[in-house]
């Protein structure tokens, strides 16, 4: 009788142990990946409710992405919480959970979405790409508009960024080649470039003085005279605070620039950069900002045959 009393009371402290345990901690076991609805396009942004389907109705395709960003100071970081509870830094394990099991794809800078979003600096200007690995991702059919929802997973299995994307295949598939327009930075006498990474990217340290040439055969005349320029000034918020006033880089007469000869870039940008106030820029007191970013493109009727391709800089 007391070994059955002992059976039972080893029972009920198990049962009460299950009972007890977070659900938090319990892993669901595998599954098909969940049947999405409009509901799962509904997401809380800093606290509020947005409808991505309902947003996109007017639009043949567009897509919203929250991601971590790197080097960027804010006083809020922006914070973003799917239908199912996924938000930036959960597991790999937990989405599963919450969106039943698919393949692990690996992350692909060939890839449609990749592209896109490296080369839209108006809405992604600070997104850290470099530590997207893999993603996970989720559909569902409305109509004929096809969404996305996709998890980008960085090299710990944790979620790096999140995007709701619709019509993936109306996208513009930019080329898997960038564009060499043969700039080089060179140090006016006594002084040196150096480089460093902000936000992952390359960034060159530039004196006073610095000039810029393009060499000769990089690309050809032709391409390098419909060649378009940009160049963005970013605070340490990753916000576009100037640009430039030019559609390409004018020589002291006004025409275009030669390949072969050398400008000066301080110059070059000197009561041609507009700030966010449409006021010219001023470059003796540019104060605290994360750099700037030089664009070429080569864009006829928006066919490319190499995509644009960025050189970030800073005046030391």
């Amino acid at each position: 009788m007391k070994k059955w009393k002992k059976r039972i009371a080893t029972v009920l402290v198990l049962a009460m142990l299950v009972t007890l345990m977070p659900v938090g901690t319990v892993e669901a076991k595998s599954k098909s990946p969940a049947k999405l609805g409009a509901k799962d396009f509904v997401y809380t942004f800093d606290g509020k409710k947005v409808n991505f389907v309902s947003q996109s109705k007017m639009m043949g395709n567009n897509y919203f992405l929250c991601s971590k960003d790197a080097d960027v100071k804010s006083s809020a970081k922006s914070s973003l919480k799917t239908n199912r509870k996924v938000k930036l830094g959960s597991t790999e394990s937990y989405v599963k959970k919450q969106y039943g099991k698919t393949a692990k794809v690996k992350v692909n800078n060939k890839e449609r979405l990749y592209k896109y979003i490296k080369y839209d600096k108006y809405n992604n200007p600070t997104a850290d790409i470099s530590v997207w690995k893999n993603y996970l991702e989720y559909n569902y059919k409305k109509g004929s508009d096809n969404y996305k929802l996709r998890f980008y997973l960085d090299k710990k299995n944790k979620v790096s960024a999140i995007a709701y994307v619709k019509n993936l295949d109306k996208y513009y598939n930019y080329p898997n080649k960038e564009l060499n327009p043969g700039l080089t930075f060179q140090a006016p006498k006594g002084k040196k470039i150096t480089t460093k990474t902000i936000n992952h990217k390359k960034v060159y340290i530039v004196p006073k003085g610095t000039k810029i040439s393009f060499k000769k055969g990089a690309v050809s005349k032709t391409v390098f005279n419909r060649m378009s320029t940009k160049i963005d000034m970013y605070d340490l918020y990753g916000t576009k605070t100037a640009w430039y006033k030019e559609m390409y880089i004018p020589d002291s007469s006004g025409n275009r620039i030669k390949q072969g000869k050398n400008y000066d870039l301080y110059t070059i940008m000197d009561g041609h950069m507009w700030t966010i106030a449409a006021d010219d820029l001023n470059m003796e007191e540019l104060g605290e900002y994360l750099y700037f970013a030089m664009t070429f493109d080569d864009s006829r009727g928006g066919v490319r045959s190499k995509a644009p391709s960025t050189y970030y800089f800073k005046f030391q």
